[in-house]
């Protein structure tokens, strides 16, 4: 009996010595989680790090090619023009209906006699659909019209307050798409200076 009890306790001492072995060392994947978790987030840190330092970047170069464009004076743009954009088609951006609207827009601008002198202006050639000049800048023109005018509510255009604040929004559009390029040689050289509203219909 004493020898049975003796096996008994000698076997139960080995099963917990055995457990202690397993129980009390981590596995291998327990040990290295940490080390894969610190990873991963660094990396992901520094990657956030270096995508908001480029955006910061390009900001800055924006903002550069901006500022190198000086404010035009009347004396470097002393013709003074007006160019009929035409009608302009569009829906409105009101949810759950469909809204449509027309506008034709009249554009006041001056320019130099390179593009605004002689019987046929040249930026006049430069905004006609049909117009076969060098520089031709119709398409780009309706393009900013209607996707400006499809942002724009319904309720907006109606009241007096948003036509004069799509007014300000066209004048800087087609100052943009006009005059927006830097080789004096080649891109129309002017500034826009009024814009007008010869027809507005929304319905």
């Amino acid at each position: 009996m004493a020898d049975e009890d003796e096996e008994y306790e000698a076997s139960e001492r080995a099963s917990d010595v055995v457990a202690a072995d397993h129980g009390d060392a981590p596995s291998f994947l327990r040990r290295i989680l940490p080390w894969i978790t610190g990873g991963a987030v660094s990396v992901a840190l520094g990657a956030g790090a270096g995508i908001l330092q480029n955006r910061r970047e390009e900001a800055h170069a924006g903002e550069a090619a901006q500022a190198k464009k000086p404010a035009p004076t009347p004396e470097q743009f002393p013709v003074a023009l007006e160019l009929d954009l035409g009608k302009t088609v569009f829906n409105c951006a009101d949810n759950g209906q469909l809204i449509a609207g027309a506008v034709t827009v009249l554009l006041e601008v001056r320019t130099n006699e390179k593009w605004g002198g002689g019987e046929h202006a040249r930026l006049k050639d430069a905004i006609d659909p049909k117009g076969e000049g060098e520089y031709s800048c119709a398409a780009r023109i309706k393009d900013a019209l209607v996707i400006l005018l499809s942002t724009k509510m319904s309720g907006e255009l109606r009241s007096a307050r948003g036509k004069e604040v799509l007014k300000l929004e066209i004048l800087d559009q087609m100052n943009r798409v006009l005059f927006g390029g830097f080789d004096k040689d080649k891109d129309p050289q002017g500034v826009v200076t009024n814009v007008f509203f010869t027809d507005f219909l929304v319905q």
